[in-house]
C-alpha cells in the first residue's frame, strides 16, 4: 500500500533549448483505468488519484488505490514547453499496476448446517467447504481450520485445509446431537 502524497514515479525531463524554449512544464493530461471487467475508461485527470507535483518532478497519489475496483491505470503526462513563435510537446505513458493487499475477509460459499448419521464411519466426507476471497496471489489463497474453541470441544470431526470436513469418531445422538 502507498500513501497518498508519496512519489509512485520521478521524472527527468530534459529540453536541450535555451530561454523559454528550454523551459518544460508537466502536467497530468489523461488517465485510464481498467475495471475489474477488463474494460478501460478514461476519467477526467482533475478527478484521478493521481497528481503531478512541479516541485519534486514527482508523480504523486492523492487518495489510497482497491485493487479489487480498478487494478490498473494508464497515466499520461505532457511535457510542453514555452517555445517562441510556436511550443512542442512530449507524451509519456505511465502504467501503474495496483498490487493486492490482504483487505478482504473470505466469504463462505457453503451451507452452515449439516447432517450426518449417528452410524457414520470415521471418515465419511459430510461436506466440503467452499469460500472465496477477493484478494489476488497469495492473499487470495483459502485454508479451512476449525477454531481454537472448536478444538477444545474434542469434536469428532476433521476438517482438512481444503474444506473437507469429515467424521473422525463415533458419534452418540443420545450423548451429543448437535456441534457447533
Amino acid at each position: 500500500n502507498v500513501v497518498p502524497t508519496q512519489p509512485l514515479a520521478s521524472l527527468t525531463v530534459e529540453d536541450p533549448d535555451t530561454g523559454l524554449g528550454g523551459a518544460v512544464t508537466i502536467q497530468v493530461s489523461a488517465v485510464d483505468q481498467q475495471l475489474p471487467n477488463g474494460s478501460w475508461v478514461s476519467i477526467v485527470p482533475s478527478e484521478s488519484p493521481f497528481q503531478f507535483v512541479a516541485e519534486t518532478v514527482s508523480l504523486e497519489l492523492v487518495e489510497a488505490l482497491d485493487r479489487e475496483a480498478v487494478a490498473k491505470y494508464r497515466v499520461t503526462l505532457n511535457a510542453t514547453d514555452h517555445g517562441v513563435p510556436s511550443s512542442l510537446y512530449s507524451l509519456f505513458v505511465a502504467q501503474v499496476d495496483v498490487l493486492d493487499a490482504n483487505d478482504n475477509r473470505p466469504v463462505s460459499t457453503s451451507p452452515t448446517r449439516f447432517q450426518v448419521s449417528e452410524a457414520a464411519m470415521p471418515g465419511i466426507l459430510i461436506a466440503q467447504l467452499t469460500a472465496t476471497d477477493a484478494d489476488q496471489g497469495v492473499n487470495g489463497e483459502l485454508r479451512f481450520a476449525f477454531t481454537s474453541w472448536t478444538l477444545t470441544q474434542q469434536v469428532p470431526f476433521s476438517l482438512s485445509p481444503d474444506g473437507a470436513l469429515q467424521t473422525q469418531g463415533t458419534l452418540d445422538a443420545e450423548k451429543q446431537i448437535e456441534y457447533e
